[in-house]
């Protein structure tokens, strides 16, 4: 009967409680690997290097115990679900009509998928981890040669990330290091990461590190300057937590950054504001408190640059008037 093949599907998936999440392309990249594990209903997370460190009785009590993968697939732990037990979750939970009245738990399950085309479109191959109150999933795309990314259902809203950009919104909320990251984008150049991570250690009070070399906080200050000046790598991050086409936005180059004018400036910080402004139907993840972040940052020496910093004031201040409206468009979705 249906109603016995969902319970039975819920009791399945529900008693996998921790995953191990492997975002790298490549299983070396340390940084971008971590636990996730519920505790009393709250996703907590860790370096890898935490739960490796544990005793061995001590992970099984916890219901740890290592699930096989290559170097590109992630590593799995708990119940290691096969491919065609997930499909069965996506074609029933795909169809499945959810009332009020249902137990919460059932409703939570339900909004991971409140379709089947997420996965079908994709080819989902892979169950990862909780997010918050939504649900990440982490798979590969069987056609064309992008095949990294990551998919996840908030409130309702059925997101898919590319996988840098998945990296972009790990860094910026805190979860991977931000230096080793940008110290790894460094190596390959990958501009978002190094956006991103720049981003991460402005806010977190610059460049302080007591593992760095001289070299790698001349390069680090030297990021900061050139990525975060006028808010662009700031905007980018933020819209890769929104999930929107970051190429849309048109920046000044590095190399014009002198040559720029106020009103470019201003205008193209309204305009970023504006699009922020329509976007709120995507999960901002705190947006509201990263803008303020934006405004505390504003007198801090990385902003060296007069005219630079002159400009972002002037772009706030263009800015701050549609705080309240984008505020209330977030009340609107979400719960802060």
């Amino acid at each position: 009967m249906i109603a016995q093949r969902d319970s039975d599907l819920v009791s399945l998936f529900t008693s996998s409680v921790v995953w191990l999440v492997n975002t790298a392309p490549n299983a070396n990249m340390e940084f971008v690997r971590v636990y996730w594990i519920e505790v009393e209903g709250q996703m907590l997370w860790a370096k890898s290097d935490f739960f490796m460190a544990m005793h061995p009785r001590k992970r099984a009590a916890l219901g740890l115990h290592s699930g096989k993968g290559s170097q590109t697939d992630p590593i799995r732990l708990g119940i290691n679900f096969n491919v065609a037990q997930i499909k069965a979750f996506i074609e029933v939970f795909g169809k499945l009509q959810v009332s009020r009245q249902q137990s919460s738990q059932t409703l939570s399950l339900s909004k991971v998928l409140l379709s089947g085309r997420i996965a079908r479109a994709l080819h989902m191959e892979h169950f990862v981890m909780w997010l918050r109150d939504g649900f990440c999933m982490h798979g590969a795309h069987t056609a064309g040669e992008n095949s990294n990314f990551v998919a996840t259902v908030y409130r309702e809203n059925a997101l898919i990330y590319p996988m840098d950009f998945w990296c972009q919104l790990m860094i910026v909320n805190g979860v991977l290091p931000p230096i080793k990251a940008l110290l790894f984008a460094k190596k390959r150049y990958i501009p978002e990461i190094l956006g991103a991570a720049a981003y991460r250690i402005l806010c977190i009070g610059g460049p302080k590190h007591e593992k760095l070399n001289a070299e790698d906080r001349m390069y680090i200050s030297s990021v900061l300057s050139k990525h975060i000046r006028c808010g662009y790598h700031s905007l980018q991050t933020t819209w890769a937590i929104l999930g929107r086409n970051v190429s849309m936005l048109i920046a000044p180059e590095t190399d014009e950054l002198s040559k720029h004018d106020h009103e470019t400036c201003v205008g193209f910080w309204e305009y970023a504001w504006d699009e922020l402004d329509q976007a709120c139907d995507f999960p901002p993840y705190a947006l509201v408190e990263r803008y303020r972040e934006f405004e505390s940052k504003l007198d801090k020496s990385v902003f060296a640059d007069e005219c630079c910093r002159d400009c972002w004031k002037r772009g706030v201040s263009a800015i701050s008037a549609r705080r309240s409206s984008l505020v209330r468009s977030l009340h609107h979705h979400f719960d802060f």
